[in-house]
């Protein structure tokens, strides 16, 4: 089972309950931004996740405002920024 981890990444639960964790480690993690304001705007927060026909995820990231696209090892590409134009993030 796969899902999207607090900690801005996904993680893998094996069905022996062992848990991997998969993070893209060059941006800022959630859970290591320093009070709840830079945690919710700055950090990395996959809070929706899919799976892609290639084995890797998409996901819809709460702390950086994007649609990403992660493989399994981590790589993560940009797939949206935007919607009609206007910048993608959350409703104020």
């Amino acid at each position: 089972m796969w899902s999207t981890d607090a900690r801005g990444g996904v993680i893998r639960i094996a069905p022996d309950a062992t848990q991997t964790f998969v993070t893209d480690t060059e941006r800022a993690m959630f859970s290591d931004a320093d009070g709840d304001e830079m945690r919710f705007t700055e950090g990395t927060l996959a809070n929706g996740l899919a799976c892609a026909g290639n084995g890797g995820f998409l996901i819809a990231n709460f702390g950086t405002d994007l649609l990403e696209r992660m493989a399994r090892d981590a790589e993560t590409q940009t797939l949206h920024d935007n919607f009609d134009g206007k910048p993608m993030g959350k409703m104020t």
